[in-house]
């Protein structure tokens, strides 16, 4: 429950005073022997509190460690590039040995973004034990959302724009975004905003097109359901239906790592952009987006 886990998992606006005295995550020790890992994650109770888990986790926590273990790669002095995902890693993740001690790894990155490996070797870990502690933050998902309705990500799509994400998909290139990027059968709970195109957008520049809408929450198993429809979806086929309905979530896992950013057309073609090429949105997962809403 230190300040600055709460305000990253909670969503608040985060003071970097509050990380003065935090420990700083670091590269594992030399002589330290885990024997298991601490893992923060976020929750919410059945009357909408925000709760933060306190999850240990056991089994080859060396292994785990070995892949924390290994240089990061970087781009050379002077290379500039331009990355196409934002990653973020677990918010809370300490390896603890016997005595108690524990340290926080820093994950290891590579030239745009952050290694796959340690998810991996983490997620094999088995939970034994959970302890759950409250916030205090009532999340009232009810609330108006405005911003821009992130239409940009759907465009008219051809035979031709189609026949090349299969050719694409067939040759391997699932165009998906790296593991630790995009959470599917791990994700968290999603905070869900519709958005509806404002009335007069036909009459303003397509950068100035403002939508509004509401939010509100798809519990976990929902979340995992509605991202194994979508990941199985197929490709999206040839589109020249503008929507004026849509809604976007950030797929994130409950430790916080994660950050794609999904949309999806509720009329129209019905698309989701976000997880490589446009796919069909199945109708299962149209039903959790909508349902009793």
């Amino acid at each position: 429950m230190a300040d600055d886990i709460v305000s990253a998992l909670g969503g608040s606006v985060w003071d970097p005073n509050v990380t003065v005295d935090a420990p700083t995550p670091g590269y594992p020790p030399r002589y330290f022997e885990p024997v298991e890992v601490l893992r923060c994650e976020r929750a919410l109770s059945d009357d909408n509190v925000l709760m933060l888990d306190s999850v240990r986790l056991r089994g080859d926590v060396q292994a785990a460690m070995g892949e924390f273990a290994v240089p990061s790669n970087r781009f050379a002095s002077g290379i500039m590039a331009s990355c196409a995902y934002s990653i973020e890693a677990p918010v809370g993740l300490w390896f603890v040995d016997a005595s108690g001690r524990a340290f926080r790894p820093a994950w290891p990155a590579e030239p745009c973004g952050l290694r796959d490996e340690p998810l991996q070797l983490l997620n094999e870990l088995d939970e034994v034990s959970r302890t759950v502690y409250s916030t205090g933050y009532d999340y009232d998902y009810a609330t108006v959302c405005s911003g821009p309705a992130m239409s940009g990500e759907f465009y008219e799509t051809s035979d031709a724009d189609v026949a090349s994400a299969v050719e694409r998909r067939r040759t391997g290139d699932s165009m998906l975004p790296p593991a630790l990027v995009a959470p599917t059968d791990d994700v968290g709970f999603l905070q869900v905003c519709t958005y509806a195109r404002s009335e007069d957008a036909d009459a303003l520049p397509a950068e100035y097109e403002t939508v509004m809408g509401t939010s509100f929450t798809v519990d976990r198993p929902d979340s995992i359901e509605l991202l194994g429809y979508i990941v199985d979806a197929p490709i999206a086929q040839p589109c020249s239906t503008p929507a004026t309905l849509f809604a976007s979530t950030d797929l994130t896992r409950p430790d916080g790592s994660g950050s794609t950013h999904l949309t999806v057309e509720l009329d129209g073609c019905r698309r989701v952009a976000g997880l490589g090429f446009l796919r069909e949105l199945p109708i299962s997962a149209y039903g959790i987006l909508t349902r009793d809403r």
